[in-house]
């Protein structure tokens, strides 16, 4: 078995494919923006906006603040955990969105590792082929 110029485009092309599927796997990564949601209590006075895991934003109407401070911590926190159960949702279309596209990146990645294992198959019987015919000639 000979390696020729054609298995050498091969790999090359199967290099070029690697190549394309990390960098589709870097800019999926990057892409992803923080989802936020945002809550409010007291006819819209009170408005807090959270992302994942935080606080992002709180903010007070001035006229909130003729609330007694057990209405107003109960206001406050009541706006926080509406846009808390209002961002559950947007982080569960995260979620499915990340693992669809980390199921067809694995795909391609399992297709590169097969052509890959097929290609060094096939370079590591021509190197052996290469070995034997130096032998051969050697013992001449």
């Amino acid at each position: 078995m000979t390696y020729d110029a054609a298995d050498i485009h091969r790999l090359d092309a199967l290099l070029d494919n690697v190549a394309q599927v990390m960098k589709k796997a870097a800019a999926t990564g990057g892409n992803a923006e923080t989802p936020t949601a945002e809550g409010t209590a007291a006819d819209h006075l009170i408005r807090a906006r959270v992302g994942p895991r935080r606080v992002e934003s709180l903010t007070i109407d001035s006229r909130a603040m003729r609330m007694g401070s057990a209405e107003l911590a109960e206001q406050i926190r009541y706006a926080i955990n509406e846009a808390f159960e209002a961002i559950s949702p947007s982080n569960a279309d995260t979620a499915a969105a990340a693992r669809e596209v980390s199921q067809d990146l694995a795909e391609q990645v399992n297709a590169i590792r097969d052509e890959s294992a097929r290609s060094m198959t096939m370079f590591l019987q021509a190197m052996q082929h290469v070995a034997t015919r130096i032998d051969r000639d050697r013992d001449r």
